[in-house]
C-alpha cells in the first residue's frame, strides 16, 4: 500500500482486504534461487504500456491468486539490484500462463510464464528501476543487497563431565 499510487490503492485495497481478491508475490526465478538481483524476467516500456517477458518459480499461493505482484528487470544491461520494478498483473492478463504446483510444505503454488504481457504504466508499483531495496526492506525485512550475512555461530561443545541427556534408540 505504501508504494502504490492513489489509483491502485483505491482499486485494489478494498478488494484485497475483503478477501475478494487474492494476491501472490512473484519474485523468485528458478535459475536465481532466492537472489532477487540479476533478474531474467524483464519489462520494457513501449508508449504507456510495459511488456513483460520471463518466468517466475515457486510463487506461493500462485495457484489460486487473482493478482500477482511481479518483480522484473527494467533498466540497464547489467541487471543490477537498482534496475528492478514491481508490477501489478491480474491473473487473467493475456500472455500470462500459470502452471500450478505444490511446494515441499504442501502449500499450493505456481510457476508463471510471461510472454508479451502488457501492463499499463499505472500498474507500476513503487519507484521504477529502483524498487529492489524497498522490496527487501518492506517485504522481507532485510536488505540483502546492502548488508553482509552474519557468520553462523559455532555450536558450543557439550561438557564432558555431565551425563548425556540425549535419547538413544536401538
Amino acid at each position: 500500500a505504501q508504494a502504490g499510487s492513489a489509483r491502485n490503492r483505491e482499486q485494489w485495497l478494498p478488494l484485497l482486504s475483503s478477501g475478494a481478491v487474492r494476491l501472490a508475490l512473484a519474485c523468485h526465478e528458478a535459475e536465481r534461487r532466492y537472489a532477487l538481483s540479476g533478474l531474467a524476467t524483464n519489462a520494457k516500456l513501449k508508449g504507456k504500456q510495459w511488456h513483460l517477458n520471463g518466468a517466475k518459480a515457486a510463487v506461493a499461493g500462485g495457484d489460486t491468486a487473482d493478482l500477482f505482484l511481479v518483480l522484473a528487470h527494467t533498466a540497464g544491461p547489467q541487471r543490477s539490484a537498482q534496475d528492478a520494478t514491481l508490477f501489478l498483473v491480474p491473473a487473467q492478463t493475456a500472455g500470462l500462463q500459470r502452471r500450478p504446483c505444490t511446494l515441499l510444505s504442501g502449500q499450493g503454488a505456481a510457476e508463471l510464464v510471461f510472454t508479451g504481457v502488457r501492463v499499463a504504466d499505472t500498474g507500476c508499483i513503487g519507484p521504477a528501476h529502483d524498487v529492489l531495496p524497498w522490496v527487501e526492506d518492506h517485504l522481507f525485512g532485510t536488505s540483502a543487497t546492502t548488508r553482509a550475512t552474519p557468520p553462523i555461530p559455532a555450536a558450543a561443545p557439550e561438557p564432558m563431565d555431565k551425563p548425556s541427556t540425549r535419547v538413544r534408540r536401538p
